[in-house]
């Protein structure tokens, strides 16, 4: 998601506007945040995406697909939620961004079973 960080950091200086806290917002600080955030994501959102489809596949045999096709549809949905609240809130843009990436990853995460 090489636009995530940029998408955030517009969104943070408009929440500042022409205050005292925009000169403390920098496109390196943002990128930073969002990368850890990304990071942290993608190692737990593969290995819950491995264990939810280890444990599907008992009952339904063809439980990648599903696994994978149901954890992108929920994470389009909160990542465009959380880059429109990064306007408002860069805490809440980077948490809704957190939960969007593992479910983004549980995605990859159900194919390594």
């Amino acid at each position: 998601m090489w636009w995530g960080p940029e998408f955030a950091y517009l969104g943070a200086k408009a929440n500042c506007g022409t205050k005292a806290c925009s000169n403390s917002i920098t496109q390196a600080g943002i990128s930073y945040k969002f990368g850890i955030v990304m990071t942290l994501a993608g190692l737990i959102g593969v290995p819950a995406g491995s264990y939810v489809s280890q444990g599907i596949r008992h009952n339904i045999p063809n439980a990648d697909p599903i696994v994978s096709g149901v954890s992108l549809l929920m994470s389009v949905p909160i990542l465009y939620i959380g880059f429109i609240v990064a306007r408002y809130s860069t805490g809440w843009c980077m948490a809704l961004t957190f939960i969007a990436g593992n479910f983004y990853r549980i995605n990859e995460g159900s194919y390594f079973c």
